[in-house]
C-alpha cells in the first residue's frame, strides 16, 4: 500500500487505475529520526510511466542475429526496408553466425530504429532479437 499526499499525488493520480500495468522509479529509506524497531520506510517516487513506454524509453540498441546459411537476398531486402521504413532513435547491430560459431557483429552507424515497430515486424521471422 502507497499513500500519497500533495503534489505527488496530483502529478501521478493517472496512474491509480485498476488494470493499469505502471513502471515506477522510487527512492526507498529509512530516517535516522525513525527509532522504532522495524519503522516504515519512506517511499519518494522519482518517476511513474506507463509499462508500454519502458521499452522505448530505456532501449539503448536492437541486435538482430542470424545464422550464415539464413542469409539471402530476400533477408536483406526485409532489413533493408524494415531499416528505412521503422527509423526511430536506436542503434541497430546485426549479428551474423558461420558454421564454426564465430560472429561478425556489424552496427550501423548511419541507420537507428523505432525499437516497438521493428520488433513487431521482425518477430514474424526466425530471427533472433536481443535489446540492451
Amino acid at each position: 500500500q502507497l499513500t500519497l499526499f500533495k503534489e505527488d499525488y496530483l502529478k501521478h493520480k493517472h496512474f491509480f487505475e485498476i488494470g493499469l500495468f505502471v513502471y515506477v522509479k522510487a527512492n526507498i529509506s529509512v530516517p535516522k529520526w525513525k527509532k522504532e524497531e522495524n519503522p516504515d520506510p519512506d517511499i519518494k517516487i522519482l518517476e511513474m510511466m506507463l509499462l508500454s513506454n519502458v521499452l522505448e524509453k530505456f532501449a539503448k540498441n536492437v541486435t538482430v542475429e542470424m545464422k550464415i546459411d539464413d542469409v539471402d537476398t530476400a533477408l536483406v531486402d526485409l532489413l533493408s526496408k524494415l531499416v528505412l521504413e521503422k527509423a526511430g532513435n536506436c542503434s541497430l547491430k546485426i549479428k551474423i553466425r558461420n558454421f564454426d560459431d564465430k560472429v561478425l557483429e556489424m552496427q550501423s552507424n548511419k541507420y537507428r530504429v523505432n525499437i516497438v515497430d521493428f520488433i513487431q515486424e521482425v518477430k514474424n521471422y526466425d530471427l533472433k532479437i536481443s535489446i540492451n
